[in-house]
C-alpha cells in the first residue's frame, strides 16, 4: 500500500537527494571532528566548543535524514565507503590552522545548502511536505552557522590587517 500517496518516480528522486545530503553530512561531521580535535592556539577554547556544538547538531541531522528516508519506505546509505564515493565534500586533512578549518567548514556548508535547496525543489515537485519541513528547518540552521563562520573569518582578517598596518607604521 502506498500510504504516502507520492509517485514512485518522484519519491526515488527525493530519496536519492536525501542520500546525497546524508553522504555530505557524514563527511562534514567528520571534518568538524577533525577541526575540533586539531585546533590549537589562542582561540582554542572558543573554537573547540563551537566545533563541538556544531558536530552535535550535525549528528542529530544525520539521524533525522536517515529516519526520513526510512519514513519514505527506503533505506539510507549506511557505509562510510558509500558516503566517500557519493560526497561532494573533501575530507579535511590534519591542520592546526583555524583559518583552514573555517574555510573548509564554510565550503562544506555551502555545499550542504545547495543539497538542501535541491532537496526542497524535488520535494515541492512531489508535494512531500514532510521532507520540505525537515529540509527547511535544517537549511535555516546551516545558513545561520555559515553566517557565523564567515563573520569569524572576516573578524580575524580585519584584526590581522590592522596589526599589519600598525607594524608597518611603527617600522616607518
Amino acid at each position: 500500500m502506498n500510504y504516502l500517496n507520492l509517485s514512485e518516480d518522484k519519491l526515488k528522486r527525493i530519496v536519492d537527494q536525501l542520500n546525497q545530503f546524508l553522504a555530505d553530512l557524514h563527511v562534514h561531521y567528520q571534518n568538524l571532528r577533525q577541526a575540533h580535535w586539531s585546533v590549537e592556539g589562542p582561540m582554542f577554547f572558543s573554537l573547540h566548543e563551537a566545533y563541538e556544538q556544531d558536530y552535535n547538531v550535525t549528528k542529530v541531522q544525520i539521524d533525522d535524514v536517515a529516519e526520513r528516508i526510512r519514513a519514505l519506505r527506503e533505506h539510507p546509505m549506511s557505509a562510510f565507503s558509500q558516503y566517500l564515493e557519493q560526497t561532494q565534500l573533501s575530507e579535511m586533512e590534519y591542520n592546526v590552522n583555524p583559518f583552514v578549518h573555517m574555510r573548509t567548514l564554510l565550503n562544506d556548508k555551502r555545499i550542504l545548502i545547495e543539497d538542501l535547496r535541491t532537496l526542497i525543489e524535488k520535494a515541492q515537485d512531489a508535494d512531500d511536505e514532510g521532507t520540505i519541513d525537515m529540509a527547511g528547518s535544517m537549511l535555516a540552521g546551516i545558513e545561520k552557522q555559515s553566517w557565523m563562520y564567515q563573520a569569524w573569518i572576516n573578524e580575524q582578517e580585519s584584526i590581522h590587517k590592522a596589526l599589519n598596518m600598525a607594524m608597518q607604521e611603527s617600522n616607518s
